[in-house]
């Protein structure tokens, strides 16, 4: 179902009040008046809705093989393992535990996984993670790589 352009030009002043940097980026020089930039503003809007499922798909794919590699390297609480998590990462550990307890969950791996971010998970495939995750994880991750 795609946002009709139309509809929207009756909210364009409060969108645009709400962040009017980030609209501004939908306006071109050439633009014949506010409906081009909306119906950019509508366009990114039906982009985004028919992405998130897919995206969601493979941050929730990608986070638990990486989990699975990582416990069968070094054990079901991987992110607890001494030296293996560099201070930023193992930090986003901590809030992600701290956020269970204050919703009176258990800490149990599977809880913490899904807690933390994408970008901490691709960050174990940046260039500081390389030997001990990165290459070690790999091809169990990405079996086709």
């Amino acid at each position: 179902m795609s946002i009709d352009p139309l509809k929207i030009t009756a909210h364009w002043a409060a969108i645009h009040a709400l962040a009017p940097d980030r609209f501004a980026a939908y306006r071109r020089p050439n633009d014949k008046d506010e409906l081009d930039a909306i119906a950019r503003y509508a366009w990114n809007i039906d982009v985004s809705k028919a992405l998130h499922p897919k995206l969601h798909i493979l941050e929730v794919t990608f986070r638990n093989q990486l989990h699975n590699a990582l416990t069968s390297l070094y054990g079901q609480r991987w992110y607890d393992r001494p030296g293996l998590l560099r201070k930023a990462s193992s930090d986003k550990v901590d809030v992600a535990k701290r956020d269970l307890t204050r919703s009176g969950k258990p800490h149990d791996p599977g809880r913490i996984v899904a807690s933390l971010s994408f970008g901490f998970w691709t960050e174990l495939y940046g260039p500081t993670y390389d030997p001990s995750i990165g290459r070690r994880t790999i091809i169990r991750v990405f079996p086709h790589y």
